[in-house]
C-alpha cells in the first residue's frame, strides 16, 4: 500500500491504449512534474457529494493537475439514507456502509486501490462527535437521538445516559459549552470520553485503512475535547487517531494525513492550539476572509494577510471554499476571482490548501456538478506548490500587483497575481530574489525574460501568473462536450484536444482510432461504453476516460423511471412526494411493468417536480394525515418533463 512517491506523467497516465510505458521527459530546465511524496505536503480536493466511482473516474484529471488528495464525504450509515448530503454529517454506525448514495464498501475498496497507483490519497471525513437526532429535544432540554441508529448501533442506543452526554445548554459554560453539549442545532452529542465510544470510532478508523484510505478530517473536531482541555479532559484522541497513526504506520510504513475541523480560536484565544496539533492538523477558516478583503482591490491587504491560528504553518489546512461555506453556483466566487484565491493559498510555504469542488445549488448527492478543478490555472498552482515545497518565500506587492517569490539555492520561481485583473496592457515588474533569465508563465505558457530583476508581462483574464524555469508550452489537454452520463437513442460526444502531436480514442475493446485536434464520435452500443482518449505530445502523455449507459426501452405515454432496485416495492413502501405550484400531496400513483423492469407513473405534466422516497413497511404516509417524516431514503428530485429519470442512484 505504499505510495508511489513520484508523480511523472508519462508513467502514471500513460496506461490506457497501448499499455503502461515509461515517456519520461522534463522540461527544459531539467525539472519533472511530481506529486509530493508526503500528503502533509500536497494540495488536495474536497469531492463533496461525489460517489466513489466518480471520484475513481477522474483520478487521471486530479493526478495530471496535480492534486496529493481527495476528501470524500463521511462513509458511515447515514441518516434515512443519505437522501440529503446533510444526513451524512448524522450518521448511524461507527462502521463503514455497505451501500449508500455514494456507492458500495466494495467500491471504497476499488477506489482507494486505483488511487494508490496515481500516488493519490483518499482522505475520508469521519463524523465522531455526535450523531443522528429526529429534530427535536426532550424535556430535559437534550437532543433526541434518531431510533435508526439502534438498527446499526444498538448498544449506544440502548445506553444513551452512558454514551451521551446528558449536560443541557443553561448546564454548561467555557469548554464544557462547547465539548459536552454540540451547539449547533439539535444532534445528541456523543460522551467521548467514554472507552466504548471510542472503541467504536476506532473501529471507523482501522476498517477505513484495511480499505486502503490514507487519511481523515474530523468533522467537529473543536467539540471533541483532548487530554489537556481545561474543564473537561479526555484521551478521545491518543485513544483513538493516535493508535490509528500507528496502525497505519505498520500497514504501510507512512505517516497517517489527518485535520480537524477547528472553526474559529480555542476560548477567544485563551487556549493554545497546540491542544489539537499535537495530534492532527488544524484548519484555518478566517486566512481566506483576510486575503478576500483585497483580492480584487488590494494588493497590500492580501500580501500582508496573516495565518488566524497561532501555529506553525504546517500545522494548517488552508481553504477558498468549503462545502460549508459554499451556497450556490450563483451567489459563489467566480472562475476568476476563485483562480486569484487559489493561487495565493497555493504559493504559500508549508501549508495544505484544499480546493472545492463546488456542488449543485441543492447540494445533491451523487453530482458532479463543477469541472472547474480542470482549468489550467488550478493545475498550473498546483504543480508550482508540488515543486517549492521547501523552498523559502517571499511576500511582497507592488501597485495591483501581489508577488510570493519562492527560491531555494536550485531553483527558483514566483506566484503574481493582479488584484484588478488588466488584461491585455502591459504590466512592470520588479523582483528581488528571480534571478536573470528566461522564464515561462506556467499558464498562458508565455515567455517571460527577467533582465536586472525587472520585466514587462500581460496578464491573462485570470490575472495569475506562474512564472518558473519550465517550457510547459507542449502539455497537452483532453476535453469533452458531454461528461459521463446516460441517454436514450444515440449519443454525439465530441473531443477536443491541444497541444498534442498523437491524440486517439477507442470505444470498449474496440480499435484504437487516431484523429487531429477534434473528433465527433457517435455512441450507440447497449449497456454501458466506455470512451478512452489519449493525447501526447513528445513524453507528455494524458488520458482521459468516460463511461455512457444507455437506456432503452422506454414505454410510451407513461413518465418512465428506470434502474430502480424492485426490493423498494417489495420489502418497503415506496410513494411519490409531487409538488404543483401551489400545493404538495405524496400518492403512489404508479405501476410496475415486471417484464421491462420500469416504474410508469401515469401523467405529471402539471407537476413542478416531484421525487421518490421509501419508508419501513407500514410507515409511510398515512390517509389524509399528508406526513412526511423519516424516510429510510428519497431520490433527487425529478424533472416531470425530462425524458426519463435513472434511479440507479436511488
Amino acid at each position: 500500500m505504499k505510495k508511489r512517491q513520484l508523480f511523472v506523467l508519462s508513467m502514471i497516465l500513460g496506461l490506457a491504449l497501448t499499455g503502461c510505458q515509461n515517456n519520461n521527459k522534463p522540461s527544459g530546465d531539467g525539472y519533472v512534474d511530481e506529486l509530493p511524496a508526503s500528503m502533509n505536503d500536497g494540495t488536495f480536493i474536497q469531492a463533496f457529494n461525489w460517489k466513489y466511482s466518480q471520484v475513481k473516474d477522474n483520478l487521471p484529471t486530479l493526478a495530471d493537475q496535480g492534486f496529493r488528495g481527495v476528501q470524500i464525504s463521511p462513509v458511515q450509515v447515514p441518516k434515512s439514507g443519505g437522501s440529503q448530503w446533510y444526513f451524512f454529517y448524522q450518521p448511524c454506525s461507527f462502521y463503514v456502509a455497505e451501500k449508500t448514495p455514494l456507492g458500495t464498501k466494495e467500491e471504497l475498496k476499488e477506489l482507494c486501490d486505483e488511487a494508490e497507483k496515481y500516488g493519490i490519497a483518499i482522505i475520508v471525513d469521519v463524523v465522531a462527535n455526535h450523531m443522528a437526532s429526529t429534530g427535536q429535544k426532550d424535556e430535559k432540554g437534550l437532543p433526541i437521538v434518531d431510533p435508526e441508529v439502534r438498527q446499526y448501533e444498538q448498544k449506544l442506543y440502548d445506553n444513551q445516559t452512558t454514551y451521551f452526554h446528558q449536560y443541557s445548554e443553561s448546564q454548561l459554560k467555557g469548554s464544557g459549552l462547547v465539548t459536552q453539549y454540540y451547539p449547533y442545532g439539535v444532534l445528541p452529542d456523543l460522551n467521548t470520553g467514554n472507552e466504548y465510544v471510542q472503541e467504536r470510532v476506532l473501529n471507523l478508523l482501522k476498517e477505513c485503512i484495511d480499505l486502503g484510505v490514507d487519511g481523515f478530517r474530523f468533522d467537529a473536531a473543536k467539540h471533541i475535547e483532548t487530554p489537556k482541555d481545561p474543564q473537561y479532559p479526555s484521551d478521545f484522541w491518543p485513544n483513538t487517531l493516535g493508535v490509528a497513526k500507528e496502525y497505519y504506520k505498520t500497514k504501510t510504513g507512512n505517516d497517517l494525513f489527518a485535520y480537524g475541523e477547528i472553526l474559529g480560536t480555542l476560548d477567544g484565544g485563551r487556549i493554545d492550539m497546540s491542544i489539537y496539533t499535537d495530534y492532527m492538523k488544524v484548519s484555518d477558516d478566517a486566512y481566506i476572509q483576510k486575503v478576500n478583503a483585497g483580492i480584487s482591490n488590494s494588493a497590500q491587504t492580501v500580501a500582508e494577510a496573516e495565518y488566524c491560528k497561532d501555529t506553525d504553518p504546517s500545522n494548517l489546512i488552508i481553504w477558498s471554499e468549503t462545502h460549508d461555506t459554499y451556497e450556490t453556483a450563483a451567489r459563489a466566487t467566480t472562475y476568476k476571482r476563485l483562480a486569484r484565491q487559489w493561487a495565493m493559498l497555493t504559493s504559500r510555504k508549508g501549508t495544505n490548501p484544499m480546493f472545492l469542488a463546488r456542488p449543485d445549488d441543492d447540494k445533491t448527492v451523487g453530482i458532479v456538478n463543477s469541472y472547474d478543478f480542470e482549468k489550467p490555472v488550478f493545475g498550473a498552482c498546483n504543480r508550482f506548490h508540488n515543486r517549492f515545497i521547501d523552498a523559502e518565500e517571499a511576500l511582497s506587492y507592488q501597485g495591483d500587483i501581489v508577488y510570493n517569490e519562492r527560491y531555494s539555492d536550485s531553483d527558483c520561481g514566483a506566484m503574481v497575481i493582479d488584484v484588478r485583473p488588466s488584461q491585455g496592457l502591459d504590466q512592470h515588474l520588479k523582483f528581488a530574489h528571480l534571478k536573470d533569465g528566461t522564464y515561462y508563465d506556467q499558464v498562458t505558457n508565455a515567455k517571460v525574460v527577467v533582465k536586472n530583476g525587472e520585466t514587462d508581462v500581460t496578464f491573462d483574464e485570470t490575472g495569475v501568473m506562474v512564472l518558473t524555469k519550465s517550457d510547459n508550452s507542449s502539455r497537452p489537454t483532453i476535453s469533452v462536450s458531454q461528461k459521463s452520463t446516460s441517454y436514450t437513442g444515440s449519443l454525439e460526444v465530441k473531443i477536443t484536444v491541444t497541444n498534442a502531436k498523437k491524440a486517439s480514442y477507442k470505444l470498449n475493446d474496440g480499435k484504437e482510432v487516431s484523429f487531429k485536434n477534434e473528433v465527433t464520435v457517435t455512441i450507440d452500443a447497449e449497456g454501458t461504453t466506455e470512451l478512452a482518449i489519449r493525447a501526447e505530445n513528445g513524453g507528455l502523455v494524458i488520458n482521459r476516460f468516460f463511461k455512457y449507459k444507455k437506456i432503452s426501452g422506454l414505454i410510451p405515454g407513461k413518465f418512465n423511471i428506470v434502474n430502480l432496485n424492485p426490493s423498494y416495492l417489495t420489502d418497503y413502501d415506496l410513494y411519490v412526494w409531487a409538488w404543483t405550484g401551489t400545493a404538495s400531496a405524496y400518492n403512489q400513483d404508479y405501476e410496475w411493468n415486471e417484464s421491462a423492469q420500469i416504474l410508469l407513473m401515469n401523467d405529471v405534466s402539471g407537476l413542478k417536480g416531484f421525487l421518490l422516497a421509501i419508508f419501513n413497511k407500514g410507515n409511510g404516509p398515512k390517509n389524509g394525515s399528508n406526513t412526511w417524516k423519516n424516510p429510510v431514503k428519497q431520490s433527487a428530485d425529478i424533472d416531470p418533463n425530462a425524458e426519463y429519470f435513472d434511479a440507479s442512484d436511488f
